[in-house]
């Protein structure tokens, strides 16, 4: 049964303020929580879940010390999610990593995407093509946002966001730098592009001044219809897809 207190807590991780405080966030989802399990690259704080998902867990699979039994009614209580599935973890923040770009592979810099559902689609893009490492914008989505670790079907775990100055990162390393934007040349007649980091902006204003002044190239889809505008998650995939198939 759960305590007041636990259920204060774990609602409390909600915000990102005291998701930083407490040094863990929030976790749903049976393939997410399994996934957790199975790899222990994460340490899982407390696990909740009804009596019946429990006892389907494989048996080689550790539990964490904090294993708690409660009712749909209980999960309902603490699930951020609009229909709750049968388990919920509180996990711990991992440790930051140096923000380094790959010297020979693809990685990703977000400026500023607002939208958690939009980041976690684009994290699992990411991870759909290999891409390991994320570089973001201060005023970008919180990766352990509940919104956007739903909407990334577990592929943070397996792709690094790493927050921070992404000018002066970009001004030390100068990675090939290929920037998203309507305007600019057709993707399609890119010609062996280098290895190097693909920039995708802000949902209404596009990529900043002083992002794009890093361009390596500024590169856009072909409009063939009426549409106004891509989607920044449908964006990305679609330009990953022509980068990579043409670098290799």
């Amino acid at each position: 049964m759960l305590s007041k207190n636990e259920v204060k807590y774990i609602q409390s991780l909600k915000a990102k303020k005291q998701r930083l405080e407490a040094g863990a966030f929030v976790a749903e989802g049976h393939k997410t929580v399994l996934e957790l399990l199975e790899h222990q690259r994460w340490t899982v704080q407390a696990l909740y879940g009804t009596d019946e998902f429990l006892q389907s867990i494989p048996q080689k699979l550790l539990l964490p010390p904090k294993t708690v039994v409660i009712s749909q009614a209980e999960l309902d209580r603490i699930s951020f999610l609009q229909t709750p599935q049968s388990c919920l973890a509180v996990v711990a923040l991992p440790a930051t990593t140096p923000a380094l770009f790959p010297a020979t592979s693809w990685s990703l810099l977000l400026d500023d995407i607002q939208d958690p559902g939009n980041l976690g689609t684009i994290i699992r893009i990411a991870d759909w093509f290999g891409i390991e490492h994320i570089f973001a914008t201060e005023h970008t989505a919180d990766v352990f946002n509940p919104k956007v670790v739903q909407a990334s079907m577990g592929s943070f775990l397996r792709v690094m966001v790493h927050y921070g100055p992404c000018e002066t990162w970009l001004n030390k390393q100068r990675p090939a730098c290929y920037i998203a934007d309507m305007h600019g040349s057709n993707v399609w007649q890119l010609q062996q592009p280098t290895p190097g980091v693909l920039v995708i902006g802000n949902e209404g204003n596009g990529v900043s001044e002083n992002i794009a002044a890093f361009a390596t190239e500024t590169i856009s889809i072909p409009k063939l219809g009426a549409a106004e505008s891509l989607n920044a998650g449908v964006a990305t995939g679609i330009l990953l897809s022509h980068l990579l198939q043409k670098a290799n």
